[in-house]
């Protein structure tokens, strides 16, 4: 990784997500991804910004532009490891399309196999430009954090989803080597994306919740610890859905922190269950706050998350391109009442952070 500007917002993030202690909530938005508003602000998008670097940086970039939320996902869709692999995908086509996946990469899964030369396929090469020309744009106040898909979402994409599943059930142990196979990809790629310029790794993967606690212990946290011994950097775990079976596994994988999907778990129960031992980020509801809600809903529900523990205030989930702007403007403006009301020695709430 690079240096980090002192004091600046990456800076500081970095920093919490070492174990140290804020001095106050971070003002940095993880979990984004750019909307419409943005595309015709800068004038890059989609279709075009998930296959050419030049308009996938312009566009990472935006993102904080538009919000200041001092920190830039990219790339946005699932298959880049998908395509890499061999697997297809329908292309994206309009300015709220993602690449979706459409076939497996392999007809078995004991066919399953990473080339040597796999960063150099697909769009790998696209998705690394990004990230030096974001990093070069954005300098070193803004955190880039780019995202790899999660060794069960790679396994699964890669030998077809209810094959999978089965492995999972009936084969445990050629499961657990087409997961390690998939963790293998997860270092690669993510070791040469903090290479080129990323702070942090956001490792999305949302299939394991369609399996049991037991097994998500025996056979996907041995993958997420792999992965976490060997990339040096920090790397923070999405999971879409309900976790609540999980919840008490996941501080074992060695990851920095956990971002969950509410209100499918709430924030008092991911927190309670970390427990300290890794960092709670999350976790505004995407369509029935972020998407379909006003301001005013959403300053409520980031000073909720934040009453009740967060450490990092993000969105639930992925970002539906068509969210209002000014929506994601408000998580700003909740956070920065907070941290107005902590210097004032208030004790932060709803009723009292809210407008006249």
């Amino acid at each position: 990784m690079n240096g980090a500007q002192a004091g600046s917002p990456r800076e500081e993030l970095l920093r919490i997500l070492k174990g140290k202690t804020a001095a106050a909530f971070p003002e940095t938005v993880l979990l984004n991804s750019p909307v419409t508003e943005m595309m015709k602000r800068c004038g890059a998008g989609w279709p075009r910004a998930h296959y050419e670097s030049g308009e996938m940086a312009a566009l990472a970039a935006e993102i904080h532009r538009s919000t200041g939320f001092n920190a830039v996902n990219l790339p946005w869709d699932a298959c880049v490891e998908l395509e890499a692999l061999g697997g297809s995908s329908i292309s994206a086509k309009s300015d709220v399309d993602v690449p979706a996946p459409a076939g497996p990469a392999f007809d078995s899964p004991e066919s399953f196999v990473v080339p040597r030369d796999i960063l150099e396929r697909g769009r790998f090469p696209v998705v690394f430009d990004a990230v030096r020309r974001v990093r070069k744009t954005l300098g070193k106040s803004v955190a880039v954090v780019p995202l790899v898909e999660g060794p069960m979402n790679i396994s699964c994409l890669s030998v077809g989803i209810d094959r999978m599943y089965r492995l999972v059930i009936k084969d445990p142990g050629c499961a657990g080597r087409v997961l390690e196979c998939a963790a293998e990809l997860c270092i690669a790629y993510g070791r040469r994306l903090l290479k080129c310029g990323g702070d942090l790794l956001q490792i999305s993967d949302p299939f394991v919740q369609g399996i049991t606690a037991r097994h998500f212990k025996s056979l996907v946290l041995p993958a997420y610890r792999k992965i976490s011994r060997a990339v040096e950097g920090p790397v923070f775990l999405h999971i879409c859905g309900n976790t609540k079976s999980l919840l008490k596994h996941i501080p074992e994988s060695g990851f920095s922190a956990f971002s969950y999907d509410s209100p499918a778990v709430s924030t008092r129960e991911v927190v309670q269950a970390l427990g300290g031992r890794m960092l709670a980020v999350g976790s505004v509801p995407t369509v029935s706050c972020l998407l379909e809600g006003a301001e005013q809903d959403v300053i409520d529900a980031s000073i909720e998350c934040m009453r009740e523990g967060v450490d990092i205030l993000s969105p639930s989930c992925g970002l539906p391109p068509r969210t209002p702007l000014k929506n994601l403007l408000a998580m700003v403006e909740a956070i920065h009442r907070w941290n107005e009301a902590a210097e004032r020695g208030v004790a932060p709430d709803i009723d009292g952070m809210r407008s006249p």
